[in-house]
């Protein structure tokens, strides 16, 4: 009976999905490219391999600076790519099978074509699908049922913005961040309960992985007290094993650092020219619940995914969420321009899944509470496809969300309300200094978000 309930859970979710991306494929014969907008840049390091075996960055068309995508930066005369090369290794499986598919089928060489599309549509469900794998074998070393992991995830997945990001924008960093967050937790607890060495280097691996995808990732290392807390709980002495192979679990740093030489002449060259924190100013109360893109506001599961982290067992993620809440709403453009809510968390729902499916573990012991809590799940995954509707659609503009818009839109599915509801225009805050580690020639940090 379990077996079936399991399958059951995932048949539906994997109809929810398949739904999904049917509406991603229609929205893409309709001329609207999965591959836009921020994903040409990270997409851009696989062009430029395939069509010039090197990282020059010269085009006829780019012979000015004016004439520079945004994604194209200059170092001290070289040009570069100010994103990190993370995210195309993530896409290469899907850009090779593409142009392999290109040359079987002697289509003419586009590597923006539709194969290309589809792959790339196709990988970030293959990443979304290979993240959920890992959460849900990591709740399992915790002694949480399949099927309770199934529900709460899937139920968290289709009620953020990770489903959007996996489906509709895949060229973007965030999936692949959840999906290397998740696996470098999984590992981590996976070697903290089993000792060995293959798990450590899982996580080392995936750690240095999501890094190499945004390096503002390093704030990840503000979780391991939460992780020494697991070690305790497994009463376990052993000392840590060491393997040769472990310095492979480098390599994506160390790509990182070869292509940014090769491209500008140094191993750290500016990632956002003249941006940076403003830590004095945070945005919190912004962050959290504003209209704009506050993530309680947008997606209100999460919040009882963060009321999940009151067992003992998951305090210190505390630690770790206010530190990064606080880097992410000190950065001059706390709102991260246009986007399905506040996209930067995404990354890190591996955390809140662990968090809600404590809270629904426990709820479960109770029928008076678990009753409501299904309505709320049911409510907010239909409520989070309707914004995921309006938000492609037009309806809901892609930036400057405020209480009077967000009534407006309430419940609109007509497409005679697209572009009517606009955005705001994205500013700097006019403070009198300039933020600090803001990245320029003269500065050697870029940490940026």
């Amino acid at each position: 009976m379990p077996s079936a309930r399991i399958a059951v859970i995932t048949g539906f979710f994997l109809l929810l999905l398949f739904g999904e991306v049917y509406y991603r494929c229609r929205l893409q014969q309709q001329g609207r490219n999965i591959i836009d907008g921020d994903g040409k840049g990270y997409y851009e390091y696989l062009v430029q391999w395939s069509n010039y075996g090197n990282l020059l960055w010269a085009r006829p068309e780019w012979n000015s600076r004016a004439s520079l995508p945004h994604y194209i930066s200059e170092y001290e005369q070289r040009r570069y790519n100010k994103y990190t090369p993370g995210t195309a290794v993530c896409m290469a499986p899907a850009f090779l099978a593409a142009r392999m598919w290109q040359k079987l089928t002697s289509h003419p060489r586009n590597l923006f074509g539709k194969s290309f599309q589809y792959a790339l549509l196709l990988n970030g469900v293959f990443f979304l699908c290979l993240g959920l794998w890992f959460v849900v074998s990591l709740l399992k070393l915790t002694g949480i049922s399949s099927e309770t992991a199934l529900i709460a995830n899937g139920a968290l997945t289709f009620s953020s913005n990770l489903i959007f990001y996996a489906v509709h924008e895949p060229a973007m960093s965030h999936v692949y961040s959840f999906t290397c967050i998740a696996g470098w937790v999984y590992g981590g607890l996976a070697f903290l309960h089993h000792r060995k060495s293959k798990h450590l280097f899982l996580a080392l691996f995936m750690f240095f992985m999501a890094i190499a995808i945004r390096p503002f990732h390093l704030l990840l290392l503000f979780a391991l007290p939460w992780f020494m807390y697991q070690a305790k709980s497994t009463r376990r002495h052993f000392p840590i094993p060491f393997s040769p192979l472990f310095v492979l679990a480098f390599l994506p740093l160390l790509l990182v650092l070869i292509l940014n030489y090769l491209q500008a002449g140094t191993i750290w060259p500016p990632q956002y020219p003249e941006e940076g924190f403003y830590f004095s100013h945070p945005q919190l109360v912004e962050l959290m619940i504003g209209f704009r893109k506050g993530l309680f506001t947008w997606f209100p599961l999460t919040l009882l995914a963060v009321a999940g982290w009151t067992h003992k067992q998951h305090r210190w993620l505390f630690l770790w969420f206010f530190i990064t809440l606080y880097f992410l709403s000190s950065w001059w453009n706390w709102y991260y321009g246009d986007s399905f809510g506040l996209r930067p968390v995404c990354d890190y729902l591996a955390f809140f899944m662990v968090g809600f499916v404590a809270l629904f573990h426990q709820v479960q012991a109770h029928r008076i509470l678990r009753i409501p809590l299904f309505l709320a799940m049911i409510f907010f995954l239909a409520w989070n496809t309707l914004l995921n509707f309006q938000y492609l659609n037009g309806i809901l503009p892609p930036d400057g969300m405020t209480a009077e818009k967000a009534k407006f839109v309430a419940g609109k599915v007509s497409l005679q309300y697209a572009g009517l509801v606009k955005g705001e225009p994205q500013e700097i805050y006019g403070y009198p200094l300039p933020p600090v580690f803001a990245d320029s020639k003269d500065s050697l940090i870029s940490f940026s978000a």
